[in-house]
């Protein structure tokens, strides 16, 4: 028996009597006496291809030689019942639709008998809901890895007509991998460690679902290399979570000299990106800008905290810096340290902004109004959406060159310096121009934080530290331009042998083991001995100021600068960009150790290798982070890391061998994840691992 005469069947007791359902002829009606009138039902639809949601109406005719049938109709697909609509007065019955199943819908209209009228089934019309088209895009992270490193595989799909949902399913050539269910925006992703050693070619298919048809990525290829025995460590670290140092503040440079090169140039937004972006960049979150209230220039405005008339009240160009720089930095990531190269000229002793010292009044030094100054200039700078989360008094008190400003300010008042020019003189003192700038500055709104005594170097450094009230500064500042031996004796040229830094740096830590130390400006030549490239004693120095010193914020000294060495950035005459080998080793610390995190204690066996390493915790615990430096000119070291406290299940090492000349085309390699918890070091190499 067809299907049709099997829902004709099943429908027999919508009326008094059918006729035999093997047949459709009338005849007398055994029970009733009365004639039964055969009837004969057409189905047409508005429509035979559409797609999901749009309507379409479904129209039956239900015809009799014996006259206009009365009654309903209901409408099928297969043995679904779409729905029952009562005939008209000129026997037709429609039913409108929307949500058609994507697919081949074969569908029936079947009248129900009805007074003598007989029931009648249409032959089938078909339907073709045909489903949303959909794009699937395939990434895989990294696409070169060691056999038994993790893959993140992301699929994206895609439609038109809104976001799919559903499954994905990833394969390798026809083998599966696994699957991922689509987010809200579409995106599924599946980590894995099993794909086999070679070439694998990867794609991901989405299952069609719901009113979306399915759809397949081109293939991705996933280089993967057999798994060999790591080697053999020659030197271990060992890291230990458990025991913590100093929180890191930030690392970051200064715009304080030569802003023209990045305000003005016609590429400052690719400058911007590669120093502040915190994903395409280094991600510095510390600007370090110049005070120039009232000495900058030559003409007057209109001071915008007195309203009086003064020489030029704020630095317009730190304004366009500090914007910027804080837009692409992201909200609330960059902050700003100023410090003051010299008070305006009429505080001078020699009426110039250039070397001199506090200019005096009745016999005793204008403490008083350099201190008014200083709390004009913040004002005056906050008015300018410029405001300073630290402030130094003195960009190095104890140095006092003629060339440029300066303010000579001792460790005492009246105590003698030479300026570069041979000229000798008593100075004011720094520890009282602090407890009046302190004092001023305690009426402004959230005063920020004093910093000092940011002297030229650590030789000196607790003399003056020893004369300032602890109270009226809250962090340690100073540069790193000399230090000194156990002995006391100046080491020349430290720059170029960071260890001998070691000694200086200690000493602080140890005389001062609850004040925050910052070191505020620093940069590396290229002049003398170490390893003779002052890209890798960058970051040699950086590491030395973070564990002799536990210092919480490293700067070097210029973000941009016109000739090569003082500057991340060099900037040629025809505004080029050149990224300097310091800018990568920068990069090492900057991009990976982020503000908050913790450095962690790390042990290294044998303690004489050339290896040098620190490690930092994230806030949360999850991210772990080691710099590790091969100091050795000569030889590779095979460094094996150990973990106390921490339980890495991912990693990815980032790597920078260092070789002369500076300029080598973006010496920044993603070398992989860990080989068995062991990363192989070039001589002169830097390479930050990061963990989770």
């Amino acid at each position: 028996m067809s299907p049709y005469k099997l829902i004709c069947c099943a429908l027999s007791c919508l009326v008094p009597t059918l006729i035999a359902c093997g047949g459709s002829s009338a005849g007398t009606n055994p029970g009733h006496g009365s004639l039964l009138m055969q009837t004969t039902t057409a189905l047409t639809a508005s429509s035979a291809n559409t797609t999901p949601g749009v309507a379409v109406t479904l129209t039956a005719t239900v015809t009799s030689q014996s006259g206009t049938p009365t009654g309903s109709v209901s409408f099928f697909s297969g043995s679904t019942n779409l729905g029952t609509s009562n005939l008209s007065g000129s026997g037709v019955a429609t039913l409108t639709l929307s949500n058609l199943p994507v697919g081949v819908d074969s569908i029936l209209a079947i009248y129900a008998a009805s007074g003598n009228f007989v029931t009648s089934s249409s032959p089938a019309v078909i339907v073709t809901v045909s489903a949303f088209a959909t794009t699937t895009a395939l990434t895989a992270s990294p696409t070169s890895i060691n056999q038994g490193s993790n893959v993140t595989l992301t699929a994206t799909v895609t439609s038109p007509n809104g976001t799919p949902q559903g499954t994905v399913n990833f394969l390798n050539g026809s083998t599966p991998v696994g699957q991922g269910t689509l987010n809200s925006s579409g995106v599924a992703t599946l980590n894995t460690t099993s794909l086999p050693a070679g070439t694998d070619s990867l794609t991901a298919s989405f299952a069609a679902s719901g009113d979306f048809g399915t759809s397949t990525s081109s293939a991705v290829t996933v280089t993967v290399t057999a798994t060999v025995p790591p080697p053999t460590p020659t030197v271990t670290a060992a890291i230990n979570t458990g025991t913590t140092y100093q929180t890191i503040v930030g690392f970051g440079g200064a715009e304080a000299f030569e802003e023209n090169l990045l305000v003005g140039n016609p590429n400052s937004q690719q400058i911007y990106t590669s120093l502040f972006d915190p994903t395409q960049g280094l991600g510095v979150t510390i600007l370090r800008l110049q005070d120039v209230y009232q000495n900058s220039n030559t003409g007057t405005c209109t001071d915008p905290v007195s309203n009086t008339t003064v020489n030029n009240c704020f630095d317009s160009s730190a304004e366009s810096i500090a914007s910027e720089a804080s837009h692409v930095a992201g909200s609330g990531n960059l902050q700003i340290l100023m410090s003051s190269w010299s008070p305006p000229s009429t505080l001078k002793s020699n009426g110039s902004i250039n070397g001199g010292t506090l200019a005096q009044a009745s016999g005793s030094y204008v403490y008083s109004n350099f201190a008014s100054y200083l709390a004009n200039s913040i004002a005056a700078y906050r008015a300018e959406n410029v405001s300073p989360t630290w402030v130094s008094l003195q960009n190095e008190p104890n140095f006092i060159p003629t060339s440029y400003a300066s303010c000579g300010f001792g460790y005492q008042e009246g105590v003698q310096e030479t300026d570069t020019s041979g000229n000798s003189f008593a100075v004011a003192g720094y520890p009282n121009a602090l407890d009046a700038t302190y004092a001023a500055i305690q009426a402004l709104a959230s005063p920020p934080t004093i910093i000092g005594p940011e002297t030229d170097g650590l030789m000196g450094i607790d003399a003056y530290l020893s004369n300032m009230n602890a109270a009226h500064y809250g962090v340690i500042a100073h540069h790193l331009y000399n230090v000194s031996d156990s002995s006391g004796n100046y080491v020349p040229n430290s720059g170029n042998d960071p260890p001998s830094f070691g000694y200086a740096m200690s000493q602080l830590a140890q005389a001062y083991p609850h004040t925050q130390i910052f070191e505020t400006e620093f940069y590396n030549n290229a002049t003398t001995a170490g390893s003779d490239n002052y890209g890798f004693d960058a970051g040699w120095t950086i590491h030395e100021s973070l564990t002799q010193e536990n210092a919480a914020m490293y700067l070097y000294w210029a973000l941009t600068w016109g000739d090569t060495q003082q500057g991340l950035i060099y900037i040629d005459s025809g505004n080029g960009i050149h990224y300097e080998d310091q800018y990568y080793a920068m990069k090492h610390f900057a991009h990976y150790v982020r503000p908050g995190y913790k450095r962690v204690d790390v042990q290294i066996s044998p303690s004489s290798s050339s290896l040098a390493a620190s490690a930092y915790i994230s806030p949360d615990g999850k991210t772990l982070v080691a710099v590790l430096l091969n100091t050795s000119l000569t030889a590779q070291a095979i460094v094996g890391l150990n973990f106390t406290g921490f339980s890495p299940s991912t990693s990815t090492a980032y790597q920078t061998v260092f070789t002369l000349p500076s300029g080598t085309s973006n010496p920044w390699n993603n070398i992989g994840s860990l080989d068995g918890n062991t990363v192989t070091l070039p001589a002169e190499s830097m390479t930050t691992v990061v963990m989770q």
